[in-house]
């Protein structure tokens, strides 16, 4: 199996690759040659080859400037790699990344190149934005997503969900479309050499949470599994 694929996406890949990120890349390309359009972790455009092609905007300091890289940059730079390298497979990594992908398969058309897109959806595309962070306009920008996304569904040859609530979230919006559902890559290594030092240090008795304090993340989940270590192990202590 050899195929050409084009990953587009709102992540930050450092050069050389993260291990965590090096790994992925590492078994996606025994299925053929990847391509990656995504963001720097600095101000400064990338390009350089680690297991896949990455192309990579500068990381701009407001969000809605990375938006319009992605927008109006992402689908000349997806359609060059397309007539460059052969890309038969668009996997655009949220409804988002998707609209900018969706214009790359309409204007491969015209050079005699028919293109799959997948939309996958990592979570509530709908809210989470506004969970995590305050937005001016916000009325203006739920407009804008509800148009974005609704143009990359209604161009995706297929859908991929993470989860179940995903999944429902992604038939409402697109009904009929096929959907394929998996959970995302999680390199378990890193969570076996945690535990493998916690087990070398049987006293301790601290429970770390980071990430972002959302009702969308399930914190109340955690604290109730919590509620019931502390009642049979009282020294232990969760730090949010």
């Amino acid at each position: 199996m050899n195929v050409r694929v084009l990953f587009i996406g709102g992540a930050r890949y450092s050069q050389p690759l993260d291990a965590t990120s090096e790994k992925k890349f590492q078994v996606l390309k025994e299925l053929g040659d990847i391509f990656v359009i995504g963001f720097a972790q600095d101000r400064k455009p990338h390009r350089f080859v680690q297991h896949a092609h990455f192309y990579l905007f500068p990381e701009l300091p407001l969000p809605i400037l990375r938006y319009l890289e992605m927008f109006l940059i992402g689908p000349i730079l997806a359609l060059w790699v397309i007539l460059r390298h052969g890309v038969r497979i668009l996997i655009a990594q949220s409804p988002y990344e998707g609209f900018a992908a969706a214009w790359a398969k309409i204007l491969a058309r015209p050079f005699g190149k028919r293109v799959a897109l997948i939309v996958e959806s990592h979570g509530d595309f709908e809210v989470s934005l506004f969970l995590q962070r305050r937005v001016l306009l916000p009325a203006f920008y739920r407009f804008l997503m509800h148009r974005v996304a609704r143009f990359a569904l209604q161009h995706a040859d297929i859908l991929r969900a993470v989860s179940n609530s995903t999944r429902q979230q992604l038939e409402a919006w697109a009904p009929g479309k096929p959907i394929a559902q998996f959970v995302a890559w999680t390199d378990i290594e890193v969570f076996l050499r945690a535990g493998d030092l916690n087990r070398q240090s049987k006293g301790e008795r601290l429970i770390l949470y980071v990430g972002v304090l959302i009702p969308l993340k399930g914190i109340h989940f955690l604290l109730d599994a919590f509620a019931e270590v502390a009642r049979e192990v009282p020294e232990a202590r969760l730090w949010i």
